[in-house]
């Protein structure tokens, strides 16, 4: 029976419009996450901000179907079944075309030259955008069911499209982010209590709709007692989305290829093929802090450090791609800690700005211009300049510490 269904499902008719969509997002966007499991099958998520719109609009044209049988429907022994099987149709034509453009770009990631396979922590990743057009289908189902008219379809879409513009603009943002980063994952993951709650929230909203379409039909004891209960799971669910947020990732210790010892440059595994470019870099700077009686010098770049600790500093996509070849302000970075208030800090951030300026202007020889730094420092001979130096960096070591006990 579910096989009939399936097959009349306008849902089959719209299938290629959803993976063009998809596809689309896939070919014509940041191809950056190729370099990253993570970042790949997270990212993938965030093509339901255009796909989710069209499923409500063709679900709405569903239900304007499904509103012509109505009164076979309300003769029907089980109406819920009837309303269950039609809407998971349309959503399993929908999860079909994001589990077909998923595997498409796992293919990518594959082909860039990335090793291994995505962990198995980031597969919960794949639920929630499944399960938001699961509930942007009900939805769209709901609003044909209940209006007949011609444009309920194209309303529905632009509905639910200004509703996820608004929640992301607005908030709460968790309600409609169920993927989507602008920048490297290597040492995060989806948090498993956001996609818990997200994936119980999205649940009952199709149980909800459902229930309330049932009830339209036959407005008896038992109708109402399942709308109540199903109404009672959503705001327990929504509840529970909004306790889990608002951050959607959590730090991990990821997998990292480490290459070198002075310095120890980490990356994900991904990145691993072309860092000497980036080392000579680095090198070059650490030469002459050493020269300048620097102390401590970083003697790790590791791309899942989360910054604050000493010694140890992050590395930023924009260096490994080669968007910011600058790699003096990676050197910087290294020296502070995320307590560390540089921008109301007045001695933090003249201290940051003198030792960007050195590594610019001294090791690099470019003409840097900065006022708020002192011209005693700038203007200075270069035992001149190397005490301020130190006494820079032993300033931003030290800004935002733990107090002593």
């Amino acid at each position: 029976m579910f096989s009939i269904t399936l097959r009349r499902s306008v849902g089959r008719t719209a299938f290629p419009v959803f993976v063009a969509v998809l596809f689309a997002q896939l070919v014509f966007r940041s191809h950056q996450w190729v370099h990253e499991w993570t970042w790949a099958v997270y990212q993938h998520g965030f093509t339901t901000v255009l796909l989710g719109p069209i499923v409500a609009g063709v679900a709405a044209w569903e239900g304007r179907r499904l509103r012509a049988e109505r009164d076979t429907l309300s003769t029907a022994i089980r109406p819920f079944g009837a309303f269950l099987m039609r809407w998971s149709a349309l959503a399993t034509w929908v999860s079909l075309a994001y589990l077909a453009t998923l595997a498409a770009a796992v293919i990518a990631v594959s082909a860039s030259g990335t090793p291994g396979m995505p962990a198995l922590r980031v597969l919960p990743a794949i639920f929630p955008p499944v399960f938001i057009m699961a509930a942007e289908t009900a939805l769209g189902l709901l609003a044909g069911w209940a209006f007949r008219h011609v444009l309920v379809a194209p309303l529905a879409a632009a509905g639910c499209f200004a509703v996820i513009i608004f929640l992301y603009s607005n908030g709460p943002a968790q309600f409609v982010t169920v993927g989507g980063a602008t920048s490297s994952l290597v040492g995060l993951t989806p948090s498993l209590s956001m996609v818990t709650a997200q994936v119980g929230f999205f649940a009952g909203v199709v149980m909800l709709v459902i229930c309330a379409c049932v009830r339209s039909l036959k407005a008896d004891m038992r109708s109402n007692s399942f709308l109540a209960a199903s109404s009672m799971l959503v705001l327990l669910a929504a509840s529970g989305v909004i306790g889990a947020g608002p951050k959607m990732l959590t730090p991990v210790r990821d997998r990292v290829t480490c290459v070198g010892v002075d310095p120890q440059i980490c990356v994900g595994p991904g990145y691993a093929r072309n860092l000497g470019h980036l080392r000579a870099r680095l090198t070059h700077y650490l030469v002459a802090l050493r020269q300048a009686d620097v102390s401590p010098v970083p003697t790790r770049f590791d791309q899942s450090a989360r910054g604050g600790e000493m010694t140890v500093a992050p590395l930023p996509l924009q260096v490994l791609s080669g968007d910011n070849p600058q790699t003096s302000e990676v050197i910087a970075a290294a020296y502070v800690r995320d307590t560390c208030d540089i921008f109301h800090d007045q001695r933090a951030n003249e201290s940051y700005s003198a030792l960007e300026w050195w590594l610019l202007s001294v090791v690099d020889g470019q003409h840097i211009d900065d006022p708020t730094i002192p011209r005693s420092f700038t203007e200075g001979d270069r035992p001149t300049q190397s005490a301020f130096l130190r006494q820079a960096v032993n300033y931003l070591t030290k800004c935002g510490a733990p107090a002593a006990p």
